[in-house]
Formats: structure tokens, sequence, C-alpha cells
């Protein structure tokens, strides 16, 4: 170990050192400082604001063209409205500016650094005016058939005139076979009807509901008259008192064999 570091090996050097790939600024451009880059004027002015452009390190110079050309347009805005893109690591930066008054030392900038994003306005294309007026064609209406009535709430219906009520499509023409078929069930339903009525006797009379009897101009109806009915019972008794044949035979037997 030398004997320089172990001399000061207690004491800690607070001098500014720059990063490494960097150099201190030993002298400040006196343009830039009438120009107003100057701590100075910058805290004196609050109207001024401080833009960083980062340039990446061996870019050659470029002369901006002095006269524009070509159409197209560019926007300025400001990193601090809503929508805006990049400009997220200019946060974390720090500017450092001369201040005249100490001898060209380097201050932080008085006021943070406004990050602006310089962008190319993209065209927004504008539909021509014949899109806009474009309209569909409308389907052919038969006027001459529409036909408008106003009919109030409670009315009663208007009855359709009598033109309106034909039938555009005639009748269909039957054919023979389905008439020759309806006229063959017509016969047989007639047919049917006669032999019915030729089995009815001819003397039999229709049963009247009541007779009606005259009294004093004024028609009275009389009692039905009750139906003699012939019981079944005499049958019942005269079949049941008579003999049975086989007990004659067996009487005649008895009969002969006594008279022998």
């Amino acid at each position: 170990m030398p004997d320089t570091q172990a001399r000061n090996e207690g004491t800690i050097d607070l001098s500014y050192k720059p990063p490494k790939s960097m150099k201190k600024l030993t002298s400040v451009d006196d343009q830039a400082m009438e120009a107003g880059f100057e701590w100075d004027a910058l805290d004196a002015d609050p109207d001024i604001d401080v833009w960083a452009v980062r340039i990446p390190a061996g870019v050659s110079l470029l002369t901006c063209p002095s006269k524009r050309g070509g159409n197209s347009s560019y926007k300025l805005q400001s990193a601090e409205e809503e929508g805006a893109l990049g400009g997220e690591e200019m946060e974390s930066l720090n500017c450092l500016v001369p201040k005249r008054g100490d001898g060209g030392a380097l201050y932080s900038v008085p006021r943070p650094l406004k990050r602006l994003i310089l962008t190319r306005e993209v065209p927004i294309p504008i539909p021509p005016l014949s899109t806009l007026s474009f309209q569909p064609a409308r389907r052919p209406q038969p006027l001459d058939r529409l036909k408008h009535t106003f009919a109030p709430i409670g009315s009663e219906p208007v009855s359709p005139p009598s033109s309106m009520m034909e039938i555009d499509a005639p009748a269909e023409a039957e054919s023979p076979k389905k008439k020759q078929k309806r006229t063959s069930i017509k016969t047989e339903v007639v047919e049917a009807k006669n032999s019915k009525g030729k089995g009815k006797s001819k003397d039999e009379k229709p049963q009247l509901a009541g007779e009606v009897m005259d009294i004093d101009g004024d028609a009275e109806p009389l009692p039905p008259k009750k139906s003699k009915k012939k019981s079944s019972r005499v049958n019942i008794k005269a079949e049941a008192t008579g003999p049975a044949p086989e007990v004659k035979t067996e009487k005649k037997k008895r009969r002969a064999a006594g008279e022998e």
C-alpha cells in the first residue's frame, strides 16, 4: 500500500467526480450564457421552459433546411397530457446550468424539465361528400292501390266497397270423377231411406200427443188414455198348471196295467 493512501486513510474526498465515460465541464460557453442558458436568467423568468433533447453519441451535425417543403405537419405534445406516449425516461433526468455570479459553477435547473414530444401528424382521410349524401333507392309503391282512410278512436269500422270484395281468383272447376262420386253417395242415402219407410205398416197411424175436448167454446185437453196391456202372468200360470207329457205317459201305463 503506498504511503499517500495510508496517510489519507480516515479522510473522505467530497469533490465532484464525473461518472464513467464522462468528463467535467471546465469552461462554459459565453454565447450560451448570453442567450439565456444561465441559472439566474431561468430563475428570474418563470415563463421559460427548459427542454432536454437526448441525442445519441456519434451523430454527425446536420444543417436543418430553412425552407419548409411538402405538406407534412408536426404536433408538439406534452407528456403530462392524457393519452401521451413516450418521454417517461426523462422523469429521472436533471439538467445542470451555469451560474454567472459563482464563476460559472453548475447548478441544477430551478424548474423541472418539460417532457415534450414532437411527432408527425397522420393525415385523417376525409370521406367525399358523395358518400355522405348517399341514400338507398326506394322501392316503387303501388299508389293506385293504397287507400288511406282516417278512423278516430271509438268509431265503427267502415265496410270496404263492393269492388274490393270481388275475388280475383276464379273458383276451380270440379272434375267429373268427383261429381260422379257425390251423385252415387246421394242415391245410396235415398235408397236406404225408402227401404226403412217400406218396412213400416201402412195402417199404422201416428199417435196423438193428446186429444182436445170443447166445453162451452173452451178447449180443454183430455186426460191421456191408458193402454191396455195383457199381463203375462196368465200364460205363466197356464204353463205351470198344465201336466207334463212324461207324467201323462206314466198314468196311461198304470191304467193299462190296472185293467189287465
